[in-house]
């Protein structure tokens, strides 16, 4: 057994915003994921145009913004016409925050 089995501190969110998801741990994507919760209406923009909006709402790149929608986690967010995409930030979030709590349910049963 390893000595070293002390779990790092997340990150301070500060940090987390400039960071590509790949990188965090669950802990700190959880933490970023949550931390929009509880904060005024006006601080969260309602409707996000576009694949560049979604990944400044989260704080990624536009391939894993990309990826992140392909995945379906958050069609119920969404609506498409042609190239024009919208999106509900609140909606999208929450879709995000109960899809990654179902993976950690999933991983943890292996």
């Amino acid at each position: 057994m390893s000595k070293n089995n002390i779990t790092p501190k997340p990150r301070p969110l500060s940090q987390l915003l400039d960071m590509r998801i790949i990188d965090m741990t669950g802990e700190e994507f959880l933490l970023l994921i949550t931390s929009t919760r509880g904060k005024p209406a006006d601080e969260i923009p309602q409707l996000i145009h576009g694949i560049k909006g979604l990944a400044q709402l989260l704080g990624v790149s536009r391939a894993t913004a990309q990826r992140i929608k392909a995945s379906g986690d958050i069609d119920a967010a969404i609506t498409q016409v042609g190239h024009n995409i919208v999106i509900r930030a609140d909606l999208a979030l929450e879709l995000l925050h109960k899809a990654h709590a179902n993976r950690q349910k999933k991983n943890h049963k292996k």
